[in-house]
C-alpha cells in the first residue's frame, strides 16, 4: 500500500517531465498568462490498446515495454529514497520541502486565477460550485476588519480590509495543511495554527508532515514551530485557552499515509507556558480505543488511528473531548471538571432514544456491540456564558423501514444539546418533512 501510493507520486513527476520533451510543442499548451475556461480544457484521451499513458494535456502514447521501463526506474528511484526498514525519513521530507521552497520561481509572467468557485463540484446537493476547504478564521476583537484563516491543503491567509483582499502567511513553509487557526485571548497578536487535518482522505496523503503547532508572537509575519516532539506525525485537532491563559490541545488522526516509528499515542495535553512545553492530560488507551493498527501486514510499521476529534472548555473550566475509534466509527464524548486530572464519559443513551423514536428507527452499532453507537465524530461546543449548556454534533447511521415496510438505512447529520451540564442530554429535532428514505434530508434544527 505504501510502496503503490508513493510509487504513483514517483510516477506521475517522472510523467510529467518525460512529457516535456516528447511531440507535444509549447504551442499547444495553453497560455500560462491566461486562464483557461473549463469548457475549454482538453480532456485526456483514452489509453492506448496494450499500453500507454496519458496524463493531463500529455499524450505520450508509451509502448508497453516502455512503459515498463519507466515503471521500472520509478522503482529505482524509489529505492533510492528509503532505508532498511522501508521507511521514508519524514525529516528528509521536510529539507528537501524547505530547499525546495528557496529555489527561484520560473515561468514568465503569471495571473491569478482565484480565489474564485471551480464550477462543477460534487457535494450532497448536487454539481455546485466550490472554492475549497477553510478550517477556521480567527477575527482580531481591536479591529474586526483583521481576520486570519487557516486552509485544507493551502495555509495561513489574512485580509486587513475585512476580507476584500487576503494575502498569504505561509508560502514559504512546509506544510501547508491546517486544521484551524486560534488567538491568544490576552494577546492577539500571537496565533497558532494547528498542523494537520483529522480528515482522514487529507491526512493519508500528508499526514506524515503534521507535526506540531506553528505559532506567530507578531501578527503572523513570521512564524515557528512547537510541540514537534508532542505531536510528532499528529493532527492537533483543537486548542483552546482557560481563563488563565493555559492552552489545552488535542490530537487524532483517522489515517495515515505513513507513520513514524516514534509516533506517540493520540491525546489530551496541556501548556502553562504559551505552548513551550507540553504534559499529556489523557491517551486513546486510558479509555480503551485507538490501539496501534499494522498498516502494512508483515512489516513493521503501525499506527495509531482515530483519536481526539474536538476539545472546547466552558466558561467554568469544565473540558469536553470526543474521542473516536479506529477512523471515527463510534465517538465517546468525555468531560473533565479538574483541568484535565480525571476524566470521564458520558452517557448519550438516553439521546440516542429520543432521536430513534421521533424518527422511528433504529440506530446501528459498531460491531453489533450494544455500547458503541455508530455516531461519526461529535464536534463541540461549550458555552462561555452559562456554562451548563452544552452542544454537540455530528453524523449517526441508522435502519429502519420505508412506507411500503422495506429495510432501508443511510447516514444523518444530528445534534444534541444539554442544560445541565450533561447530566441529561436533549436530541434537536428534525423537521417533520425529513423521514427514513428521503432523497435529501435536511440538516438537523434545535428544537
Amino acid at each position: 500500500m505504501k510502496s503503490r501510493a508513493l510509487f504513483a507520486v514517483l510516477a506521475a513527476l517522472l510523467l510529467a517531465s518525460l512529457a516535456c520533451s516528447l511531440s507535444k510543442s509549447p504551442e499547444s499548451l495553453p497560455s500560462t498568462s491566461t486562464p483557461v475556461p473549463i469548457e475549454q480544457v482538453p480532456t485526456p484521451s483514452p489509453t492506448p490498446e496494450g499500453g500507454g499513458v496519458n496524463e493531463g494535456f500529455f499524450d505520450l502514447n508509451l509502448s508497453k515495454s516502455d512503459q515498463e521501463g519507466l515503471a521500472a526506474r520509478a522503482d529505482e528511484i524509489y529505492q533510492a529514497m528509503i532505508g532498511a526498514g522501508g521507511d521514508v525519513d519524514r525529516g528528509a521530507l521536510l529539507e528537501a520541502y524547505a530547499e525546495l521552497a528557496q529555489y527561484e520561481h520560473v515561468g514568465g509572467e503569471w495571473r491569478s486565477a482565484g480565489p474564485a468557485p471551480i464550477a462543477g463540484v460534487n457535494l450532497p446537493q448536487g454539481q455546485v460550485p466550490g472554492s475549497g476547504r477553510v478550517n477556521g478564521f480567527a477575527i482580531d476583537p481591536r479591529d474586526s476588519q483583521i481576520v486570519y484563516a487557516a486552509a485544507s491543503v493551502g495555509g495561513i491567509w489574512k485580509t486587513e480590509d475585512g476580507g476584500q483582499t487576503w494575502k498569504s502567511l505561509t508560502d514559504g513553509q512546509v506544510p501547508l495543511v491546517y486544521g484551524g487557526i486560534v488567538m491568544d485571548p490576552q494577546n492577539p497578536d500571537t496565533l497558532y495554527a494547528l498542523l494537520g487535518e483529522f480528515d482522514g482522505q487529507v491526512s493519508s496523503t500528508y499526514g506524515f508532515l503534521a507535526n506540531g503547532l506553528m505559532r506567530s508572537h507578531d501578527a503572523g509575519a513570521t512564524w515557528e514551530l512547537i510541540g514537534a516532539d508532542v505531536f510528532n506525525a499528529a493532527s492537533v485537532t483543537a486548542l483552546v485557552f482557560d481563563g488563565e491563559g493555559t492552552l489545552y490541545a488535542s490530537s487524532g488522526q483517522t489515517q495515515l499515509f505513513q507513520a513514524p516509528d516514534d509516533q506517540p499515542e493520540f491525546g489530551i495535553f496541556q501548556s502553562a507556558d504559551g505552548g513551550d512545553s507540553w504534559e499529556r492530560l489523557a491517551s486513546c488507551s486510558d479509555f480503551g480505543v485507538c490501539q496501534p493498527q499494522d498498516l502494512f501486514p508483515g512489516s513493521s510499521v503501525t499506527a495509531y488511528l482515530g483519536g481526539f476529534m474536538d476539545l472546547d472548555i466552558s466558561g467554568d473550566g469544565t473540558l469536553y473531548a470526543s474521542l473516536c475509534n479506529v477512523e471515527c466509527y463510534g465517538t465517546h464524548l468525555l468531560r473533565s471538571q479538574d483541568g484535565g486530572a480525571s476524566w470521564e464519559e458520558l452517557d448519550l443513551t438516553a439521546a440516542i432514544d429520543q432521536w430513534t423514536t421521533e424518527n422511528d428507527v433504529e440506530i446501528q452499532y459498531v460491531g453489533d456491540d450494544p455500547s458503541l453507537p455508530y455516531l461519526d465524530g461529535l464536534e463541540i461546543a461549550a458555552s462561555q456564558s452559562d456554562p451548563s449548556i452544552l452542544l454537540a454534533g455530528g453524523g449517526v447511521y441508522w435502519k429502519g423501514q420505508d412506507e411500503n415496510g422495506r429495510d432501508i438505512d443511510g447516514f444523518w447529520s444530528w445534534a444534541i444539546r444539554s442544560t445541565d451540564g450533561n447530566s441529561r442530554s436533549s436530541i434537536s429535532r428534525r423537521p417533520a418533512s425529513a423521514r427514513p428514505g428521503s432523497v435529501t434530508p435536511s440538516w438537523p434544527w434545535s428544537g
